[in-house]
């Protein structure tokens, strides 16, 4: 019983480690694609400042959603994000016509994938371990410990520095994707940095 609780562990934390995982790559990638989409907006020559201004602004939507420490904040943050999004859309179409193909073509792709980043960073956001897995782990361990505990009963003897050294690693293993599993709120947090240096990069734009 106790393998199989070491098991159940071992893949629950590996699920939780790839959820991690995938909230850090997603950062990096939407810290990129805000990077390009920022600099492709001088394809537009001066026309694109105004809407280059409005995607520094939006990496600072993106960044508070990512820092957020209560969902109430990041709601907020999500929805700036989303107005963010339609504005420089709207700002971004007409000046397409007057572009050569081209580099309307790049500026258009660009911020469709900027766009994407978004989605894909708010559903690693979003994603946890399984309830499922969760609650089998936690069955898992009560009926080990509780065999435990039984068989000591019979033998007579207690062991309770192993007792108490196993049901702290348990408790802290769980209490390790519990965290993994609130990802705004948890102490573990994605490290906001690679949206920190795309903001730090971005030159002096016009007031809009």
């Amino acid at each position: 019983m106790l393998g199989f609780v070491a098991f159940t562990l071992a893949v629950t934390i590996g699920i939780a480690q790839d959820r991690f995982e995938g909230r850090r790559h997603a950062t990096l990638d939407e810290a990129n694609t805000i990077g390009t989409g920022w600099l492709r907006t001088g394809l537009a020559g001066t026309l694109g400042k105004p809407i280059a201004g409005l995607i520094e602004e939006y990496a600072r939507a993106r960044l508070a959603y990512l820092v957020a420490a209560n969902p109430d904040a990041a709601t907020g943050a999500l929805a700036h994000a989303n107005t963010l999004q339609n504005e420089i859309w709207q700002r971004t179409l007409p000046l397409l016509p007057a572009m050569p193909a081209p580099l309307a073509s790049e500026l258009v792709s660009s911020l469709n994938d900027m766009f994407d980043a978004e989605l894909v960073q708010r559903y690693s956001m979003e994603s946890r371990v399984p309830t499922e897995t969760m609650l089998g782990l936690l069955l898992g361990a009560a009926l080990a410990v509780g065999a435990l505990g039984y068989q000591m009963g019979l033998a007579g003897r207690r062991q309770l520095v192993l007792a108490l050294l196993l049901l702290f690693m348990v408790s802290g293993a769980m209490a390790m994707i519990i965290d993994f599993n609130q990802p705004s709120t948890g102490f573990i947090h994605v490290n906001p940095a690679p949206l920190e240096w795309t903001i730090e990069g971005f030159a002096p734009s016009p007031p809009r």
